[in-house]
């Protein structure tokens, strides 16, 4: 029996968390009127479990290192855009550039990291096209019918 527990405990954290059920659930079933090792049980799920976090926790401390970009040119809805961003570590740098409705080109270039915060400068590219509005005049507005 103890060179079945040890077996457990050595393949805990390698083995899959099907593959530890299945054990663990073989294990308990034949000695479930023992007492004396239900701690030792509990003691194994719970190193099983710890292993799965610690596992879990060291992927999400990983360098952070990632970069992308994309572009939108839609002609049907008018729908102009493109942005890239890069990280290497705590440093973020990145633009995005889109069309405004008044025909303009916004782009605005972007810097993040921990000594200076979030840095950005915003240019705007061409001239503001604004439409025309005519005002009508009728007579008598709405109450013109009586």
């Amino acid at each position: 029996m103890a060179i079945r527990l040890w077996k457990l405990l050595e393949n805990a954290p390698q083995c899959g968390v099907s593959t530890y059920k299945k054990k663990l659930t073989k294990l308990t079933t034949t000695n479930a009127s023992s007492r004396r090792f239900r701690p030792i049980i509990q003691f194994l799920h719970t190193l099983h479990q710890f292993s799965y976090l610690l596992a879990t926790f060291s992927t999400h401390l990983s360098y952070p290192k990632y970069s992308f970009d994309y572009a939108v040119a839609d002609p049907h809805t008018g729908d102009h855009k493109t942005q890239w961003e890069s990280r290497d570590g705590d440093v973020v740098k990145g633009a995005y550039s889109l069309a405004e409705p008044d025909g303009t080109t916004r782009i605005v270039e972007y810097t993040a990291d921990k000594i200076h915060g979030f840095n950005a400068v915003v240019k705007r590219i061409g001239h503001a096209h604004h439409p025309q509005h005519y005002n009508t005049h009728s007579s008598g507005g709405y109450y013109s019918h009586y």
